[in-house]
C-alpha cells in the first residue's frame, strides 16, 4: 500500500505511533492525536493529510479518526471485499480505496 501511495504522492511519508494497548487505550490514542496534531502545526499549510479509517480495534479506529479532524485530513477506507479466509490466505491484495465525506 505504501508503495502505491508514493506512485501518487512522491513526497509521502508514514509515521508509526504504537497504543500499548489496542483494546482498551482510548485515552492513549486520543493523547496522541493531540500530539500529533500540535507537531504537525509546523508543517507548511500546502500539506495534505490522508487517513485510513478502516482496520485495527475500535480503540485504533477511535485514535484514528481523532487525528483525522485534528489535521482536518481527508478520510477514507481502504476495504477488501473478499471472504476472511481468503483474506487470510492470501492478505496483501489491493483493496478499495472509499472517500468518506466530511460530516460539514
Amino acid at each position: 500500500m505504501i508503495e502505491a501511495a508514493k506512485r501518487y504522492h512522491p513526497d509521502f511519508t508514514l509515521e508509526y505511533h504504537t497504543i500499548n494497548d489496542p483494546f482498551v487505550g482510548f485515552i492513549e490514542g486520543r493523547e496522541w492525536a493531540r500530539k500529533i496534531a500540535r507537531s504537525e502545526e509546523q508543517r507548511t499549510e500546502s500539506a495534505e493529510y490522508i487517513v485510513n479509517l478502516a482496520g485495527g480495534t475500535t480503540a485504533l479506529q477511535d485514535a484514528v479518526q481523532c487525528i483525522a479532524r485534528a489535521l482536518g485530513a481527508k478520510e477514507v477506507a481502504v476495504i477488501d471485499r473478499r471472504r476472511p479466509d481468503e483474506q487470510r490466505q492470501n492478505p496483501f491484495v489491493v483493496g478499495e480505496l472509499i472517500e468518506v465525506p466530511p460530516l460539514d
